[in-house]
């Protein structure tokens, strides 16, 4: 049976830009599938004027809610703070960056009603990143690698575009877990296999960002990873 609730974790730093269109973006595909929900947005007190502009166009729509943390920085805390401030027990997880696309929501959505947990994967069939071939090739082998040193058998161990049941979390220490950029998800990952959770991973595609500027250094995330990985593999 599917969630008839839902509460969507959405992190946000610096995307004054393009946050109204996204939000109404997301709002749109969730409404499709007639769900009760809630937009958690995560704002790490951008200076410009993220959450403001939220609060202002959404001051008439309560389902959307915007919370500030003044004192901590990081996606992976946002998305942990936003984890623990949810409304409710299914969790659909997403960045606002762009590159995690809401029109995937009814599939994820869909699928929740068969499997634990429904995770995308820009490397299985279908998946895919726009834009520099590079990147991807890269975020793929380095992604196999992941999987060698751990024994996670996702594909996508960097996804964190994830639809999953909060309780699931039970167990795992959110403070330790979530901290850090987009590694958390290593850990994530762990812990569902660990627990024999039902896992499917749907091919999504990051389109190119088209808007504001994005957080990630390819280059200067890998050694983090990779000592997440480490870390994981020998807990």
């Amino acid at each position: 049976m599917n969630p008839t609730k839902v509460s969507v974790i959405l992190p946000t730093y610096n995307e004054a830009e393009g946050i109204v269109g996204f939000i109404n973006r997301t709002k749109s595909y969730i409404e499709k599938e007639n769900v009760e929900y809630e937009i958690l947005v995560i704002d790490d007190d951008s200076p410009d004027g993220t959450a403001e502009i939220i609060r202002r166009e959404f001051k008439d729509m309560p389902q959307i809610r915007c919370l500030v943390r003044k004192n901590e920085r990081g996606l992976a805390s946002a998305i942990g703070y936003g984890i623990q401030n949810s409304l409710y027990d299914a969790l659909f997880v997403l960045n606002a960056d762009g590159n995690q696309d809401p029109a995937y929501f009814p599939i994820f959505y869909n699928l929740s009603k068969y499997y634990d947990v429904v995770s995308g994967s820009r490397f299985i069939w279908g998946g895919g990143m726009d834009g520099s071939r590079f990147r991807y090739w890269g975020s793929y082998f380095f992604n196999v690698f992941l999987r060698i040193i751990t024994g996670i058998r996702v594909r996508d161990n960097t996804s964190g575009f994830v639809f999953f049941k909060r309780h699931h979390l039970d167990g795992l220490d959110l403070k330790k877990t979530y901290r850090g950029f987009g590694e958390y998800y290593i850990d994530v990952i762990r812990h569902f296999q660990r627990k024999k959770l039902s896992l499917i991973e749907i091919p999504v595609i990051y389109p190119e960002r088209k808007g504001g500027k994005s957080k990630m250094k390819f280059s200067k995330t890998i050694f983090t990873y990779f000592w997440r990985a480490i870390q994981a593999r020998f807990k």
